[in-house]
């Protein structure tokens, strides 16, 4: 019996009731047709056996999203703790921050924004599916907060424009030199659509504002 899965480069979020897929070898964001969707809702609720007729399966399979295996997949929906707070260290502009960090900082996004240029998107987060090495014991939450406020206060002082997904890899990549290993989260609204991304800590986003970022339903976390 054949099963309906997610490509590995493909994820996705229910905004309401609705999927957003975000493939990341292609760099979008999609949405199915109706029919699609009722079809992709049904095979979601039974473990995506694909024992239906071919005419549900093709408009399916033919979005690129999907692929057919000899046994069962993850088609959840991607989760995440919804964000409540930031870290209070980051108030206060570049108040206390330390000039050759700014540098650094500078440099780190400078270097990301190369790489957005230059490089894939899926290349650029596949690099990024960092987890501590085995055995080794990550910064306590407290700490990732008042790293993340370190930043901040750096980054406030380095004269560029913010962009979520610059900043939240720059962010990603000093917190990994560091030991730390918040997630990172792309996430979507609808009416009118908006794609954004943050870093996030628990329940405490690193990067941004609780109040933004609840406007928007995660569709991959790293």
């Amino acid at each position: 019996m054949p099963f309906l899965q997610l490509q590995e480069h493909v994820s996705y979020g229910l905004v309401g009731d609705r999927p957003v897929f975000l493939d990341l070898k292609r760099d979008r964001y999609l949405m199915l047709d109706d029919k699609a969707a009722a079809s992709f809702e049904r095979l979601r609720r039974s473990d995506g056996s694909a024992s239906g007729s071919e005419d549900e399966l093709a408009p399916l399979l033919a979005t690129g999203l999907f692929r057919l295996d000899d046994r069962p997949g993850n088609l959840a929906a991607v989760a995440h703790a919804a964000p409540e707070r930031m870290p209070p260290a980051r108030r206060g502009g570049g108040r206390g921050a330390d000039a050759s960090e700014a540098v650094r900082i500078w440099l780190l996004l400078r270097r990301v924004n190369r790489l957005l240029r230059t490089r894939p998107l899926e290349q650029i987060v596949s690099q990024r599916r960092r987890r501590p090495p085995t055995g080794e014991v990550g910064p306590a939450p407290g700490e990732i907060e008042r790293l993340a406020g370190r930043f901040a206060r750096a980054r406030a002082l380095v004269p560029a424009p913010p962009r979520c997904l610059s900043e939240s890899l720059a962010l990603i990549d000093w917190m990994a030199k560091r030991s730390a290993f918040p997630s990172l989260v792309f996430a979507v609204r609808l009416d009118p659509f908006a794609a954004h991304c943050w870093v996030q800590s628990g329940r405490t986003v690193l990067n941004d504002a609780p109040d933004i970022v609840a406007e928007y339903r995660p569709v991959l976390t790293l």
